[in-house]
């Protein structure tokens, strides 16, 4: 691949005389004015006509705005910029501005004190900043553009203490728009670690051993983790796919309660006539949320229903009952949801949500089988409390205003409600649960909770440990291996699991650090090694689900210009908020307290 020439190295000096001084003074970007009535200003001229068609000027105050330039051509122009340094011209005498009696100039001693990136436009007489005009973006906010494109000419503000406008445009804060600036810049710069750069300096031969390399890495693979996206899950050619057709033994783990979520997706789609429910009610809801009006007005209709029930005793009353503006889930929502919380703990108990799944088919089952009475019963109840017709389940069913065309005799309002929706919801409910909780994947899991601490606690099953070697790893044990595991599970029971901190431990996790701390891993090596195998299979991506989720709750359309820092903070306190409630506000004042630095400085 030819190198491309950086666009500085097209570049000379228009004025003789200046590049001579500024050659004369070694390490310095103090520019030395001849003249300080001069015609023009210096400029960085080129002849690369898909650069600049002219020159790019050097003088602040007269060169356009980075914006201004076609993306493709921008870093090549910061790189010339930077490499030129800050345009600082000393003059023999700056121009005086302000009253009459307080006049105050720019000073050339300045540049001294903020050599990286002061700069002085004797046209405009102003000041700049260099890294700030180099990487500014369009903003309406004119405090934002004094030292990129209106000028700074307020000099008595610069000799103000720690007022100081020069101080304060650099900022405390690492964060800073002026300090990302100049991290951008030594960014910009750093060429040697860029990817191009990089890529260009390798031989032959090392790109040969990177190829090796990353195919060693991925035959050591032991778990995948991804979400339900087609481009990752994919059987033929998703990611897990790819990864499996190098690594047998890649296990892709589809998140457990991304596959619950998939499968209420699903049901709810197969049923057209509950699909039309969802879309509506969708609908009624972003209606009701974009209007604080309609919404205030559903919430004290509902309070009013409410406290009408409580006073004619319908409703009971108790902590967590009646709130206001939630929504009562269906029948079928409240069985799984149960397995959905099971899913998405931080510790996943595989044997109990597992179990959970099945008592949640065989719930489904029985609703099937025996919910339709029930049913109906409190739908005529509900339609009985607010006046609402009840239909005659046994009238013939009417699709649609007058008669349907291609509509059986036969096909009764009950018929429709049991067969068609109830009937229906459930069916393809129970058919995507089988579907996506009967892989080996379950079977994997099942077999690798038994290391689970609570599960050994109640029985040590040496067995289904040795089943998981020979199934799922045959590769990482050789046969003696295998033998000698038994032997060593063993001796772990007898000896470990025994012990009263063992029963303290709560997650294979926690097994592992302790067997490191207490040096077990290297009595049991064999017994070590499965537990980190097992460990590396991610057994849910709801944690990081949720810290997307709560990213959009955080970051809204009205703080879409949050630091990283507050973010991070923000989205910490967001996420782990179970921890967070535990703090009290007199702990906090007293580490605020505690702190070196906890005076304000004005």
């Amino acid at each position: 691949m030819k190198k491309q020439p950086r666009i500085d190295g097209f570049f000379k000096r228009k004025h003789t005389e200046i590049s001579a001084v500024i050659s004369s003074v070694p390490d310095s970007n103090i520019e030395t004015v001849a003249s300080e009535n001069r015609s023009e200003s210096p400029r960085i001229e080129t002849t690369d006509n898909e650069v600049d068609n002219s020159s790019l000027e050097r003088d602040p105050g007269l060169r356009p705005q980075i914006w201004n330039y076609p993306v493709n051509q921008r870093d090549e122009i910061r790189r010339a910029y930077i490499n030129a340094g800050p345009y600082q011209p000393i003059l023999s005498k700056y121009p005086k501005s302000g009253s009459v009696t307080h006049q105050r100039s720019f000073q050339s001693s300045w540049f001294k004190l903020f050599p990286s990136w002061l700069e002085y436009s004797p046209v405009k007489d102003a000041a700049f900043c260099l890294p700030c005009y180099l990487f500014n973006k369009p903003s309406g906010h004119s405090g934002k553009n004094a030292f990129t494109l209106e000028g700074f000419q307020s000099w008595k503000k610069v000799r103000d203490g720690k007022n100081c406008s020069f101080l304060n445009h650099e900022g405390k804060d690492p964060n800073s728009p002026h300090k990302i600036a100049e991290i951008s810049c030594l960014d910009l710069m750093n060429q040697s670690q860029h990817l191009q750069k990089v890529v260009e300096n390798y031989s032959s031969q090392q790109i040969a051993d990177n190829r090796l390399r990353l195919k060693a890495t991925i035959e050591a693979v032991r778990g995948q983790g991804y979400d339900g996206a087609s481009n990752m899950r994919g059987e033929w050619n998703g990611l897990q796919a790819l990864i499996l057709n190098d690594c047998s033994y890649a296990y892709y783990v589809h998140c457990l309660a991304h596959r619950l979520q998939l499968a209420l997706i699903a049901s709810s789609r197969e049923v057209i006539h509950v699909h039309h429910f969802f879309t509506k009610l969708t609908s009624i809801v972003n209606i009701v949320g974009a209007s604080c009006k309609r919404n205030d007005e559903l919430k004290n209709a509902q309070a009013a229903e409410i406290e009408h029930m409580i006073a004619i005793d319908e409703l009971e009353t108790g902590k967590g009952m009646n709130q206001i503006g939630t929504l009562q889930r269906a029948e079928l929502m409240e069985i799984t949801n149960d397995l959905c919380q099971a899913l998405q703990c931080q510790s996943q108990d595989i044997i109990n949500a597992m179990n959970l799944v099945s008592s949640t088919k065989a719930l489904i089952q029985e609703l099937r089988d025996d919910g339709w009475d029930s049913l109906l019963t409190k739908v005529n109840f509900f339609c009985e409390a607010r006046n609402i017709d009840i239909l005659d389940m046994n009238a013939r069913y009417v699709a649609r205003r007058g008669r349907a065309r291609h509509q059986q005799d036969d096909f009764t309002i009950k018929h429709y409600y049991m067969i068609d929706i109830f009937y229906a919801a459930i069916d393809s409910q129970l058919q995507e649960l089988n579907s996506r909780f009967s892989d080996q994947t379950t079977e994997l899991l099942i077999l690798g909770s038994a290391l689970d601490p609570r599960e050994v606690n109640k029985s040590f099953r040496i067995d289904d440990i040795c089943q998981l070697v020979d199934k799922f790893y045959p590769q990482d044990f050789e046969d003696h291996e295998k033998i000698g595991l038994r032997r060593q599970l063993q001796h772990f029971e007898s000896d470990v699991v025994r012990l009263p901190e063992f029963k303290n431990l709560s997650t294979i996790s926690d097994l592992s650090q302790w067997m490191v701390t207490t040096r077990r891993s290297m009595i049991y090596p064999l017994v070590y090694r499965v537990l980190v195998l097992v460990l590396t299979l991610p057994v849910s991506t709801a944690t990081a689900e949720r810290s997307f989720s709560a990213m959009r709750i955080v970051k809204t359309r009205l703080r879409n210009k949050m630091e990283d820092e507050f973010l991070t903070d923000s989205l910490i306190m967001y996420i782990e908020r179970e921890i967070a409630e535990k703090f009290s506000i007199d702990s906090i004042i007293d580490d605020f307290r505690d702190m070196k630095e906890q005076r304000v400085l004005f």
